[in-house]
């Protein structure tokens, strides 16, 4: 593995490293056409040879240059200069999410975590719109301005271009396990659900200090497919309590039943933290003010018109529904009306039923 400190890269003046991921290195440069600092992401030589992961780098690249967000870092262009492919960033000079819970802050405050998850999910939402999906949504994806007020989303390195064919291994998988959405794992196609489930596992990071599923890899992801996550308001109690249905509905195991954007999930957490009730608590709320209202309206109904007494008298025998001739037995039953007044009564004749060892035929319940 080379290290081009100090070395020209094309245009850029490579001065040190700063980070890698998989495939790539991450080095400070100066551009010396203006003498700004960028971050240079190289793919590292060992993947030359592999057309796959080259296809990757550069498309992950020239998706990127066209997302301007307030809350992306932005990608100043993508290219190959002396043999090495690179894509050059605006330089943050912040530490990211994850390096931040990772220096003793075990869980963020709730607020400072709600904040930079609004700022991200605006990020997210924009780049649904233009077409990309991100991923690889995760702590470190997400870098921090030096006052640690702003948040900016990065590393487009294995985004998904919507309306074009992917470049991935068939059986590979593609994301970080801890923070994979459980479609991926199965070998689905990735949609904008698929972020917001990452988002939603980043979240449970930043809120609690931990994720949700932990251990060995195969054990991840085998949860991340078939277990409920661990209550979030459990590990941290300091949390506003409708976080943790919102935590919930963005990790649901079917995509169907997560929020439909980014945005809809940071606004469900920020209800909760102001305890401002969802559309669904108002109605709920609304039908038992007009239950209320209904009972104390029907008695009084009741009381301003003489009610009438229709009386029905049906014979029953062992067979159930059969109507047939005999004494009867009458059962009189009240109904309310003003209509009702000096209406005449009807018989028929009900009689005691006899059992037969098993309950009567019903219809089914309903379906639930």
């Amino acid at each position: 593995m080379s290290n081009l400190t100090g070395r020209a890269l094309g245009v850029y003046q490579v001065e040190k490293k700063i980070g890698e991921g998989g495939n790539s290195d991450v080095y400070l440069a100066r551009d010396t056409r203006n003498n700004e600092r960028v971050a240079l992401k190289l793919l590292r030589l060992e993947h030359h040879a592999d057309p796959k992961k080259v296809e990757r780098f550069w498309q992950s690249g020239h998706a990127a240059r066209h997302l301007q967000h307030r809350h992306i870092v932005r990608v100043r262009e993508a290219g190959m200069a002396d043999a090495r492919y690179y894509i050059a960033m605006d330089y943050m000079s912040g530490r990211s999410v994850e390096d931040v819970l990772n220096q003793g802050e075990k869980a963020l405050h709730w607020k400072a975590a709600l904040h930079y998850i609004e700022q991200v999910a605006e990020a997210i939402d924009y780049a649904h719109t233009q077409g990309v999906i991100h991923r690889d949504i995760k702590p470190s994806n997400i870098l921090l301005s030096e006052d640690r007020k702003t948040a900016y989303l990065t590393d487009f390195g294995i985004a998904l271009l919507t309306g074009r064919e992917t470049s991935t291994h068939s059986g590979t998988l593609v994301g970080t396990p801890e923070y994979i959405s459980p479609e991926q794992i199965q070998g689905r196609t990735a949609d904008r659900r698929s972020d917001i489930y990452s988002l939603g596992v980043t979240a449970y990071h930043m809120l609690s200090g931990r994720l949700p599923f932990d251990g060995p890899a195969v054990t991840v992801l085998y949860n991340h497919v078939h277990t409920p996550p661990p209550a979030i308001g459990r590990i941290n109690r300091e949390l506003p309590a409708g976080f943790n249905r919102a935590i919930n509905r963005a990790l649901a195991k079917d995509p169907q039943r997560r929020y439909a954007t980014a945005g809809e999930f940071a606004r469900e957490l920020r209800r909760a933290a102001t305890g401002k009730p969802n559309r669904m608590v108002w109605a709920g709320l609304g039908a038992v003010v007009a239950l209320i209202l209904l009972l104390a309206v029907v008695p009084r109904l009741l009381n301003q018109n003489p009610a009438t007494t229709t009386v029905v008298t049906r014979q029953v025998t062992a067979t159930a529904g059969a109507i047939v001739d005999g004494p009867t037995a009458t059962v009189a039953a009240t109904i309310a009306g003003a209509t009702a007044v000096g209406a005449t009564s009807t018989t028929a004749a009900i009689a005691p039923a006899t059992s037969t060892g098993r309950p009567p035929a019903t219809d089914p319940p309903p379906t639930l």
